[in-house]
């Protein structure tokens, strides 16, 4: 009879990482507080980096995106968004950990 050997997994959840997000990390944002569907998808299917941070407060980071769609293209500034720390679901500073969770949701495993 074989054995199932049982998943072990190394790489622990990202988000229960100890340091805060970073200028040049990856980031995986949930937009909270827009009413825009599109905009919500976009940002939680999508992969950013961080720019900047907001220098009076510190949980509130700027996230450049890639090929944001014409269509929601209005409500970023030069491709670019603000995003508090609670809206950051996922960060890494290895673009492939995140690539990796997205693959993952996509086909819900």
């Amino acid at each position: 009879m074989k054995h199932l050997k049982t998943f072990e997994n190394i790489n622990t959840h990202l988000r229960t990482q100890k340091e805060e997000p970073k200028v040049g990390d990856y980031v995986i944002c949930k937009e909270i507080y827009s009413t825009y569907p599109d905009v919500k998808k976009f940002t939680i299917n999508n992969i950013g980096t961080i720019i900047s941070t907001s220098e009076p407060y510190p949980f509130v980071y700027l996230i450049a995106y890639e090929n944001v769609p014409y269509n929601i293209k209005y409500y970023f500034e030069n491709d670019t968004l603000y995003m508090s720390f609670k809206e950051i679901v996922e960060y890494s500073e290895n673009k492939e950990d995140l690539e990796a969770i997205l693959a993952a949701n996509k086909y819900n495993l």
